[in-house]
Parts: C-alpha cells; sequence; structure tokens
C-alpha cells in the first residue's frame, strides 16, 4: 500500500539477530535500509520499474526506506517520499544495506574501531567506549586502605568524545581521529656523542601516578624520571642508565 512497503525475508542460516540484539549495533525502528539490485523470487529479471532502480549503492543511498518495526526474520519500512513500488512488481527480492540513522534515541552515528563496532553516539551527548589501561591492574582487590584511589571497571575508558554542530546532509557522511597511548619508548641519538641519547621532555599522569616527567640526558647515557610535586624533596630525581 501506499505509504507502507513490508519486506518480509525468509533467511536459511542466518536472522537479524547480529543486528538488533548486539549490543554497540542495536538497529531497529527509526533506522533506515538503502535497497537495490531487485530480482524476482525465481532468479528472472525484475520488472521495468525495479529494474531501472537497481544502481550502485552509493546512487541509491539517498532514496532510502525507513524502518518501522524489525524482526528477526522481517521488516516493515515507510517508502521514500515519491515513490512507489508498483503492486504488479510484487513479490520482489532485494539487495539491502541498512544503517544506523534516527533509532535508538535518535543515535544515529554508529562507532567503530578500526572494523569493531564500539557503539552508536548522538549529536551533544558524550560517547564513551571502555578499555583496558596499562597503568594498574584491572583485578584489582576491594576493602583494602587504598581502595578508594583505585579506579573502578565504569571508569575504564578508552575514548570519550561528543559530536557537535549540524547533521551532514551527505549519505556515508564520516569523520575519523587517530589516538596514541604514549606507551612506545622514543628513542633519539645525538651525534655529536658517541653512543650518547638525547630526547624530549615526556610527561606521564594515570590514576595510580599523578605526575611524573621523563628526559634524557646528552652525553650521559642516562634518563631522568622527575616528580615536579616533591622536586625539592630527596629522591625527587631517579637516575636510569
Amino acid at each position: 500500500t501506499l505509504g507502507l512497503l513490508l519486506l518480509s525475508f525468509v533467511l536459511a542460516a542466518a536472522s537479524f539477530d547480529n543486528w538488533t540484539l548486539s549490543n554497540p549495533q542495536l538497529l531497529g525502528a527509526g533506522d533506515v535500509l538503502a535497497a537495490y539490485n531487485y530480482s524476482k523470487p525465481d532468479g528472472s529479471a525484475p520488472c521495468a520499474q525495479l529494474a531501472a532502480e537497481s544502481h550502485p549503492l552509493d546512487l541509491v543511498l539517498a532514496r532510502e526506506f525507513v524502518i518501522t518495526n524489525l524482526t528477526p526474520f522481517s521488516l516493515d519500512a515507510t517508502e521514500p517520499a515519491g515513490f512507489r513500488i508498483d503492486d504488479s512488481c510484487l513479490p520482489t527480492g532485494i539487495t539491502i544495506e541498512m544503517r544506523s540513522a534516527g533509532g535508538l534515541n535518535n543515535a544515529a552515528w554508529m562507532v567503530l574501531e578500526g572494523a569493531e563496532v564500539r557503539g552508536r553516539a548522538r549529536n551533544g551527548t558524550t560517547f564513551f567506549a571502555p578499555g583496558k589501561r596499562a597503568d594498574y591492574p584491572l583485578d584489582y582487590a576491594t576493602g583494602t586502605p587504598l581502595s578508594q584511589y583505585f579506579p573502578t571497571p565504569d571508569k575504564d575508558i578508552g575514548v570519550a568524545f561528543t559530536i557537535q554542530g549540524l547533521e551532514p546532509v551527505f549519505p556515508q557522511s564520516l569523520f575519523t581521529f587517530t589516538l596514541h597511548s604514549g606507551q612506545i619508548p622514543t628513542r633519539v641519538n645525538d651525534s655529536a656523542v658517541a653512543g650518547a641519547f638525547a630526547g624530549p621532555t615526556i610527561a606521564y599522569t594515570s590514576p595510580k601516578v599523578t605526575n611524573l616527567v621523563f628526559t634524557s640526558v646528552t652525553g650521559a647515557n642516562s634518563v631522568l624520571e622527575v616528580d615536579p610535586a616533591i622536586i625539592q624533596v630527596t629522591n625527587a630525581v631517579i637516575v636510569y642508565r
């Protein structure tokens, strides 16, 4: 019927559960799909209307169906404005691509670390992704005098950011950024002194160690560790050779 298209899928060895029940993705009502590569269920060519719609994916993303209901083996979606599949073309097989949009409390952005989905983010709300920390053990003891200073698992944040501003209007819009942990040692050689090292000042901080500064000494083959908080106290500077 006009305005609502029922797309029914019978999947032999899979279902939509991987996308609807997966905590980072949670695709569902309000998200969208792009349909392309139409075909008849018997493998024959689709009707003329749908044959004209079978374009590469990047040409049909602007014509997206809004998902109104998603079950393990079927979905309902509203037809795009100004587009209606003629009843004579049904039933039809299609290839679809679903993407996050207005579903899940309008969390339109899918966040990935490489190829791994980390969750969904929405404009104006801080997104948090947990991550392992290298400066303290995750399996820490509780009930000890120092446990009040230990970070709890909910504070093991690998990255956090907030998306702000107007949402882009172009299909497949994305943004990328790169983080460096600072865990990789840096070695800089001073060519004026044979075998000597020189390097920048590196600041280090964590919940376990409030603040440390590292630097190397040219010509001395040494690395200095300095605690600025006790710089005037004995043992504030440790030399590694």
